[in-house]
């Protein structure tokens, strides 16, 4: 494993009213960042990851919240690109990559889904115990 890295909370996310109730009443207000910290991999992003890609099945209405661009011994899949495998570690590819998405849902329910298995593990660090918000979608 590499080391983990934190999200970088999207201009456009701060900017969204549907997004408004994530940020509002919580640390969030005040910073970009999240998981800067944890117990695996030392932040919120690292190990086993995902992306927003509509090209992959990501619906076209889901809102991109925050992203984690990894570097270091990170590779995309074998199922997710073709021979040769060029191009594809985190300094080299932009799809490498973890996201925090948001999808309404017709019925008025939500999807809230994090990109990386060690999100929870940064979660539990006092730092984060008034992201409330977050806690209650993940």
């Amino acid at each position: 494993m590499g080391q983990g890295a934190p999200y970088g909370i999207t201009p456009e996310a701060r900017k969204n009213p549907k997004l408004k109730f994530l940020f509002k009443g919580s640390r969030l207000e005040d910073t970009d960042i999240i998981g800067d910290l944890g117990i695996v991999q030392s932040a919120a992003s690292g190990d086993e990851i995902d992306r927003l890609d509509c090209s992959l099945g990501t619906p076209e209405n889901a809102l991109l919240i925050a992203t984690c661009k990894l570097a270091g011994c990170y590779a995309l899949f074998n199922e997710k690109i073709m021979f040769p495998r060029v191009g594809t570690l985190g300094t080299t590819s932009e799809k490498l990559r973890s996201d925090i998405g948001y999808l309404e849902k017709g019925s008025g329910g939500a999807v809230f889904g994090v990109g990386s298995i060690i999100w929870v593990g940064s979660m539990a660090w006092k730092k984060y115990n008034n992201y409330r918000n977050l806690m209650y979608c993940a």
